[in-house]
């Protein structure tokens, strides 16, 4: 109980603060031992802190490896009961356990029967299994995800052009790869408001870059605001975000934050100090907006180029972000690649993202089935 508890502690100051200090970790680990009913809390916080003071050698060697067990799991986003087969993260329900093992015994003599693995190479087949391309450093559900699953691809089907993308790259050159990432909130709830203010604040921090081989690599991302509820299609709010691109950011979470402070907030008051053009453009959104429709899948999610992730009650991280474009880096370079001397000049990014990003939601959803792989002393892989 101790364990989870610290470590739920640990993953909400990280998503709050992006920091987690010493005097607030002492403090965590000073009320727990006194909600067990294991010392005096002002006796708990001194031994912590003198144990802190103290040089390595006076710690006991126990003492020792639990420090570095417990670093390591946070650093590398372990949970307890997570268990592991040659890197894959293993899920919970048997049956699902036994169709790993029988999709690893199967790639593992594949790679023997086509010459990969033989008795002379490779010296490890081990780190042969956690080497290659997409290798991760921390542990996600997405890894968890099973690709061939319906619920982990989906083709977006919505009635907005590219002026509801919120436009995020690296003006200083030229993009490899474009990704739209569509992210359905229920902003007609209190929890939805505060998870869209937060996606709003955190964009400008999302990643434009991804590392591939040591190397940087540049990339634009668009993101769209979708409803995922008849109550969010019918908010003031939606048509508004519809035009994202033509509002602004700022624009945006001014309108966010007067819904949030009444509910009651009417379209003319979100938009009475822009333009005459984009309250026109707004406007003939509302109908849009009301055409939409609304499947049984309703929970909070993002779809990165077709990939899904329902990220449900929590707020959408940077790390969240930076795993989905990892993962579909190379699809969505290769679908720009075959794209871009067909698109004619001047072309929006926005523009861009769209057929590229539409491409990729097809080919991905066409992909055959793959497996994540997790190297629990080393990274996290999927094998493609």
């Amino acid at each position: 109980a101790y364990v989870e508890y610290f470590f739920s502690y640990i993953a909400e100051e990280l998503d709050q603060n992006d920091k987690v200090t010493i005097e607030a970790l002492i403090n965590t680990h000073t009320t727990l031992l006194e909600m067990m009913g294991l010392g005096d809390p002002s006796d708990i916080k001194s031994e912590a802190k003198e144990a802190l003071m103290a040089d390595e050698a006076d710690f006991l060697d126990e003492t020792n490896v639990y420090g570095k067990s417990l670093r390591f799991a946070i650093e590398r986003g372990l949970a307890p009961g997570m268990s592991f087969l040659n890197g894959l993260p293993l899920p919970e329900k048997e049956e699902a356990i036994h169709k790993v093992f029988s999709e690893e015994q199967q790639f593992l003599m594949n790679e023997i029967m086509t010459g990969k693995i033989r008795d002379d190479a490779p010296r490890s087949i081990y780190g042969k299994l956690l080497t290659g391309d997409n290798v991760f450093k921390r542990m996600h559900p997405l890894l968890q995800q099973d690709k061939s699953s319906p619920d982990a691809q989906e083709q977006v089907q919505q009635p907005f052009d590219s002026t509801a993308l919120i436009i995020q790259t690296d003006k200083s050159s030229d993009s490899e790869a474009y990704f739209t990432m569509e992210v359905f909130l229920d902003y007609a709830t209190t929890d939805g408001l505060q998870q869209l203010q937060n996606l709003l604040d955190s964009i400008p921090t999302f990643p434009t870059t991804v590392t591939e081989d040591d190397k940087t690599l540049q990339m634009t991302v668009g993101y769209r605001i979708l409803p995922s509820s008849s109550s969010a299609s019918t908010s003031a709010l939606c048509p508004v975000l519809a035009k994202a691109d033509l509002v602004g950011l700022d624009e945006l979470l001014t309108a966010v934050k007067k819904v949030t402070a009444s509910r009651e907030t009417q379209l003319e008051e979100l938009i009475s100090g822009m333009d005459a053009e984009t309250r026109a453009q707004i406007k003939l959104s509302v109908d849009l907006c009301a055409s939409m429709d609304f499947p049984e899948k309703t929970m909070p999610r993002v779809v990165g180029n077709g990939r899904v992730y329902e990220f449900g009650s929590e707020l959408l991280a940077k790390e969240d972000i930076e795993l989905l474009t990892s993962m579909g880096w190379k699809r969505s370079a290769a679908v720009f690649g075959l794209m871009k001397d067909l698109l004619p000049e001047n072309t929006s990014p926005g523009q861009i993202a769209e057929p590229v990003s539409a491409v990729a939601q097809f080919l991905a959803a066409e992909e055959s089935k793959a497996t994540n792989r997790q190297d629990v002393m080393k990274t996290v892989k999927s094998q493609n």
